[in-house]
């Protein structure tokens, strides 16, 4: 019989590429395979979602012709580097049985390529990370991944931060794990955390909301009498000093009461001072509240000094 008849019947009782999903595989979580003569063409396509991730059999020669194939007395060493080249990480791929593409194994005799490709289908996430914790400086934000179909191998997390809530988010360098520490370079950013997740298909990334904007923390202040006296006179002044961590506004309350001149004062240099006149006798609670103005800095807190007030047994 001529040798192009015997090509001929060959390529009739030939299996067409197959799908099959074996048990779960490092590697892979199925397989497409073919065979096809010598100048054929063989075309491999993965399920939907799926891209070809090992070369699980490649032999350009003598193959035996049936699933699972194996390697026979004729075969080319670049089968699997050829083939590895031509459908690794696509979800389709045609590639030629030519001795240009593998060289020839066995010259003056008929070949085939036997292929057994196997796919992992591409991660896709249907949860995005979230960020828990403060967003005051020195707190420890957290981290999760998020919720993935499809098995991620591993992940990769990467802080960032931008200037509003839905601007550009740049990369923290070095904040490359699930946690990160709030630093005073955040504060007045957004933070968001962008997780890699990764399987044998690839890496995806999904990125979680934005944190609120990050702050210095609470503020505290510090109210003071000179000398620090355990009694004040009656209606005579007596100075209270206010010291803040960040300026803002500032009051002083005697008993719950405002004292005047010592109302929603600006603090300077981190300062503020105001006169006291006591009007009544007795124990007396000085109360400072304190409003930041400076951005970054969270709601107000307060301070007190208790304080005995007498008559003044001389005269002024």
């Amino acid at each position: 019989m001529s040798s192009w008849r015997k090509g001929f019947l060959l390529a009739l009782i030939l299996p067409l590429p197959f799908i099959l999903t074996p048990p779960a595989h490092a590697g892979y979580t199925g397989v497409q395979y073919g065979i096809v003569n010598e100048n054929g063409s063989l075309t491999l396509t993965a399920p939907s979602g799926a891209v070809f991730t090992q070369v699980v059999f490649a032999s350009y020669g003598s193959p035996t012709q049936t699933y699972p194939y194996s390697i026979g007395a004729c075969h080319a060493a670049t089968s699997s580097n050829v083939v590895g080249t031509a459908f690794l990480n696509r979800n389709s791929a045609t590639l030629g049985a030519t001795n240009g593409n593998f060289t020839d194994p066995c010259v003056g005799t008929g070949k085939q390529l036997a292929v057994t490709m196997g796919y992992t289908y591409s991660l896709t996430n249907s949860s995005l990370p979230t960020i828990s914790g403060s967003t005051s400086v020195g707190a420890t934000l957290t981290a999760t991944q998020g919720t993935w179909a499809n098995t991620p191998n591993s992940y990769a997390y990467q802080w960032q931060r931008a200037a509003t809530s839905g601007g550009t988010y740049s990369d923290i360098a070095s904040a490359n794990s699930n946690t990160y520490v709030i630093t005073s370079s955040d504060v007045g950013k957004f933070l968001k955390v962008v997780v890699a997740a990764t399987n044998d298909a690839g890496s995806v990334s999904a990125a979680s909301l934005p944190t609120a904007s990050a702050v210095s923390g609470i503020t505290s202040t510090t109210l003071s009498l000179s000398g620090s006296p355990t009694v004040a006179y009656y209606r005579t002044a007596t100075p209270i000093s206010i010291s803040v961590t960040a300026d803002g506004k500032v009051s002083v309350f005697a008993n719950g009461k405002i004292i005047p001149g010592c109302k929603n004062a600006l603090t300077s240099s981190l300062a503020f001072t105001c006169n006291w006149k006591p009007t009544t006798h007795g124990s007396v609670t000085l109360v400072s509240t304190y409003t930041p103005t400076v951005a970054g800095y969270q709601s107000s807190t307060s301070s007190s000094y208790r304080i005995h007030v007498i008559m003044r047994t001389n005269k002024r």
